[in-house]
């Protein structure tokens, strides 16, 4: 099962601060959620000849109950020219089940991007729109704007999205108590968040303040001395605030048929239609019925099929070991996808078992089977990943996952999860390693190709979320 949920949504949280000048200089800023200190940020500066390079280093540290704290570590490099053209940029992720790197490069019209994990190196190629700037260009537009409408549309690079995101801003001028400096409140948003990011800025537009949501809860980036962003911080303990409780304990005998939900919540839900779930919406909620035929998914077409085959940097099956342990468990010729995907499911299973669970990192294919660690999401990618290898089309269904089992002293309550769903000849079946099999219990949120970005939309549905009922339903005959 997964709890990063709240970790990746922080990680990944918009980085948006520059300043103008000469020369080189730093700055250090306090990372916290719900008021309590869970990390810091430091920005560097530096003005060469003909380029400005900010470097930002984004340190957050998580704990679950009975395990030791972990920290993460993200780095961005932004290079731009003096007048705010983009370069590159090169991002680096760091934690106990994740560690790779991945750099962008402006070439003409299209911006070349190269993923570099366990030692391998994917390429990629992507046209640039027209208004993609970074934050020296950014800054520059916005010290340039005339007139009284004060909003900006522009396009930013996401490695976690492996696209262009469209956001749209406005600004006005507005004090903040506590900040003398404080000039401009900016509000950003971004394509498919639902909330937008508050920057509080200076009058040259460098950011002092970032506030977000994350899960109901302010999620806070503010500007303070180095002491005071190097002080001791409250590990994140992002547990319990993603546990969403049963309307009842439900028996394993039920969680093997038909189980009618109404799920609740202050954000849009959009539950995708599957052969394994059945969506409505009522007066009184958003209807969901579970069980291995539910549904009435309509069947893919062939260039569906196809995109459900492709390797990418999240579904890497291209890694050598990966396919020499393919080749262990099948021989030519292979057997019905079913078939497939169950031992798939059942090596995966046994496979990352061995290794530690690690909840503070999201990491492709080929390093979860590399690593042997993670949680569902590792399981989910590499599962994936090997049956789109053995010529199985997969898809990651992302949502929640019913268990009997207790987490840390609560019991009946469902779980952010991640599991595969398989295309095997005549329907999408379910297939999961990380809880040994698909069961009612599995509601899906959203559907995706693994990627992280997809991943961090999908479970924002999870904020202020409510299982009003759960009613095991009769089976017509």
């Amino acid at each position: 099962m997964c709890r990063k949920t709240v970790l990746f949504l922080i990680l990944f949280a918009p980085l948006f601060s520059l300043a103008q000048g000469s020369g080189s200089f730093e700055r250090w800023q306090s990372v916290s959620l719900a008021d309590n200190k869970i990390g810091h940020r430091w920005l560097n500066i530096e003005y060469r000849e003909r380029q400005v390079v900010s470097h930002q280093v984004l340190e957050i540290e998580t704990k679950v109950p009975g395990e030791p704290v972990r920290k993460s570590t993200i780095t961005l490099e932004y290079i731009e020219t003096l007048s705010g053209e983009p370069v590159a940029i090169n991002k680096k992720v760091e934690s106990e089940s994740a560690n790779y790197l991945m750099q962008a490069r402006v070439a003409g019209a299209v911006l070349k991007v190269k993923l570099k994990s366990g030692g391998k190196v994917k390429s990629e190629r992507f046209a640039i729109p027209d208004n993609f700037i970074m934050p020296r260009g950014l800054q520059k537009r916005l010290l340039a704007h005339k007139g009284n409408d004060k909003q900006l549309e522009y396009s930013n690079w996401s490695f976690s999205k492996m696209g262009f995101e469209k956001n749209h801003i406005t600004w006005r001028e507005e004090r903040l108590t506590g900040y003398s400096s404080v000039h401009w409140r900016i509000d950003k948003r971004k394509e498919n968040i639902l909330e937008p990011t508050v920057l509080y800025a200076d009058e040259q537009f460098t950011v002092l303040r970032e506030v977000s949501r994350v899960t109901g809860k302010d999620f806070v980036i503010e500007t303070c001395d180095k002491a005071c962003a190097l002080s001791a911080a409250i590990p994140l303990k992002n547990v319990y605030s993603q546990l969403v409780r049963s309307p009842y304990r439900i028996p394993d005998a039920v969680l093997k048929r038909r189980i009618r939900y109404t799920l609740r919540s202050d954000y849009p839900l959009s539950l995708p239609q599957t052969f394994e779930q059945k969506v409505r919406v009522t007066p009184e909620g958003v209807q969901v019925e579970v069980c291995s035929d539910c549904g009435a998914e309509s069947a893919p077409a062939p260039l569906e099929l196809e995109n459900a085959l492709q390797n990418s940097f999240w579904l890497d099956y291209t890694d050598a070991a990966l396919q020499k342990q393919l080749g262990k468990l099948f021989s030519d010729p292979l057997p019905p996808a079913e078939k497939v995907m169950t031992r798939l499911e059942t090596f995966v299973s046994r496979h990352m078992k061995k290794g530690p669970v690690n909840y503070s990192g999201y990491a492709p294919a080929s390093e979860a089977f590399k690593s042997r660690s993670g949680d569902c999401t590792e399981q989910a990618l590499l599962l994936a990943a090997m049956g789109r290898a053995a010529g199985v089309p997969t898809r990651v269904a992302v949502g929640l996952a019913y268990s009997n089992e207790r987490f840390y002293g609560r019991s009946h309550v469902f779980v952010p999860h991640a599991w595969v769903q398989a295309w095997v000849g005549d329907k999408w079946k379910s297939f999961d390693s990380g809880m040994e099999g698909f069961t009612s219990g599995h509601i899906a949120l959203g559907l995706s190709d693994g990627e992280q970005g997809k991943y961090m939309e999908i479970m924002q549905q999870l904020h202020a979320l409510e299982i009003s009922s759960a009613a095991q339903l009769k089976t017509k005959k």
